[in-house]
């Protein structure tokens, strides 16, 4: 998992989300969303985050709630997937 930060506050030194990035352990990717902020951005830390004003204006709006929606319909496909290959094994 990694997260990158956009600075917030008058000199930009508070941090704030602005993307999460999830791979599996294959190293593939599973999850890369941009967090649209709370706060006003003051620093984007483009060359460190690699993150723009263009990226974050179609962010996701709670980035909690999207990925605990997002990660609980992976783990249930993941499931269910599990159990059919487990069915077709047994048969």
């Amino acid at each position: 998992m990694d997260c990158e930060m956009v600075g917030v506050g008058d000199d930009g030194k508070e941090s704030i989300l602005a993307r999460v990035s999830i791979v599996n352990q294959f190293g593939c990717c599973v999850y890369d969303k941009f967090v649209r902020p709370t706060e006003r951005v003051t620093d984007y830390r483009t060359k460190v985050s690699g993150v723009r004003r263009t990226d974050l204006m179609n962010g996701i709006l709670s980035a909690l709630t999207y990925l605990v929606l997002s990660l609980t319909s992976a783990c249930v496909t993941g499931f269910l997937l599990e159990i059919l290959q487990s069915e077709s094994d047994d048969g």
